[in-house]
């Protein structure tokens, strides 16, 4: 349970003149009987969180929403790419040899997977080979928000991730994903390019555009994948190492969760005494 103590501390830039309390100097912290006092309530991680006094029912849990398995949690990145990976790991390409179809109508098709995944680029001393590999990265920013959603509990979670637990939505989250593939030759790179085009584009189920893809290992929450465009960027240097590349962009979104307590709201107490 919380401590709650009917003391207000005078933050000259942080409380609006009707809040401030009626006596004591800056930075000290008084005792007011006005309905307006603020209340100082002090939180696990050593920080004080300045309260209405008169806070009503309602505006305050029980407990503090700590994460109960902190050992676990996964930031908002790397549940998209672990979502995002799982995809991949169930597609079968198909590559096709565009001379001898051009010239016999032959496609020579081939069926091959990936054959290693990697998350961020690749270390100096991680081998691309054998090749197609992959990476999953973030070139650009996450964008963090609540765009009509909000922070709260998400109540249809409740005791599904442990008795007396329940995931607090935290933020919503946006950035644009980035496949870089490595292939062994261009008609590889073609088939790659055309697997992640059916398996992005569009729901297999139904018309709906982009997919949105369950993460088992992030509380079951949904990724949503836009494809959004590919580049090849080949040069005479690329051309020549045998090694054919191929970036792919995503736009991606997910929540941002937290298991915490299922804890109830009540109404604030204040003790008598300070």
């Amino acid at each position: 349970m919380v401590d709650f103590k009917r003391i207000a501390r005078y933050v000259p830039d942080g409380i609006p003149e009707d809040d401030r309390p009626v006596s004591g100097d800056a930075g000290t912290d008084v005792v007011s009987s006005s309905p307006s006092t603020l209340a100082a309530l002090s939180n696990s991680d050593g920080t004080t969180t300045l309260i209405p006094a008169t806070a009503p029912a309602g505006m305050l849990y029980a407990e503090e929403l700590r994460d109960v398995a902190p050992q676990s949690d996964m930031d908002a990145l790397s549940a998209m790419q672990i979502g995002l990976a799982r995809l991949l790991q169930g597609l079968s390409f198909w590559q096709h040899n565009l001379e001898a179809r051009l010239a016999a109508g032959d496609l020579q098709p081939r069926e091959f997977k990936l054959e290693r995944i990697f998350f961020d680029f690749p270390r100096q001393e991680d081998d691309l080979d054998p090749m197609p590999s992959v990476c999953i990265r973030c070139p650009g920013d996450r964008l963090y928000g609540q765009p009509g959603l909000g922070v709260g509990i998400l109540e249809d979670t409740a005791d599904v991730y442990g008795e007396g637990t329940a995931l607090r939505r935290i933020a919503h989250v946006t950035c644009e994903l980035e496949l870089s593939v490595w292939c062994a030759h261009k008609e590889q790179r073609r088939g790659f390019v055309s697997g992640v085009e059916k398996a992005l584009l569009a729901e297999p189920n139904d018309d709906r555009e982009g997919r949105r893809i369950i993460v088992a290992d992030y509380f079951d929450r949904v990724l949503r994948c836009q494809y959004q465009r590919v580049s090849y960027g080949d040069d005479g240097m690329s051309a020549q190492s045998g090694r054919w590349m191929a970036q792919c962009f995503i736009a991606a979104d997910i929540d941002r969760v937290v298991r915490v307590p299922l804890g109830r709201m009540q109404r604030p107490q204040f003790s008598a005494d300070v």
